[in-house]
């Protein structure tokens, strides 16, 4: 089967403190080879802290059937940045066909003595469910 023509997309929300959507927070979406890849899509978020679908490519899920041995799945990485908040990175989004994966990032803001610090990372996220910790709270999803 031909995987180069499957297409999935990814809708992520960015919120922040007491879950407030984070309007113009720029989202950069990576291809999931190691060593970080390059970046294959930008969007900023709207007014509810939402991007627009963002169409990426995607394998076929029969030939993408989890195993020990499986290195073929389509995974991307999310970089998430907004002024004022630490930046976050969620790794491991599978990419489906014909699915519309939707993300939620959780920013942590900076605090007043941090302001000018816009390059550290606050955490990171595998898409897997394995979350490292990380100051003030948790990174529920739904």
């Amino acid at each position: 089967m031909n995987n180069n023509n499957l297409s999935g997309f990814l809708q992520v929300t960015v919120l922040g403190g007491e879950i407030s959507p984070i309007k113009n927070a720029l989202v950069n979406v990576y291809s999931g080879q190691e060593g970080g890849g390059n970046i294959i899509a930008s969007e900023y978020t709207d007014n509810s802290g939402t991007t627009n679908p963002i169409p990426l490519p995607a394998y076929d899920v029969d030939y993408n059937l989890p195993s020990a041995e499986s290195k073929a799945v389509k995974r991307e990485i999310i970089e998430v940045t907004a002024k004022g908040y630490y930046k976050a990175v969620r790794q491991n989004i599978p990419i489906f066909p014909g699915i519309l994966t939707r993300e939620y990032i959780y920013l942590i803001p900076l605090s007043v003595k941090d302001g000018q610090n816009t390059t550290g990372i606050d955490r990171v996220i595998d898409g897997k469910g394995d979350e490292g910790s990380f100051p003030g709270g948790d990174d529920s999803e739904s």
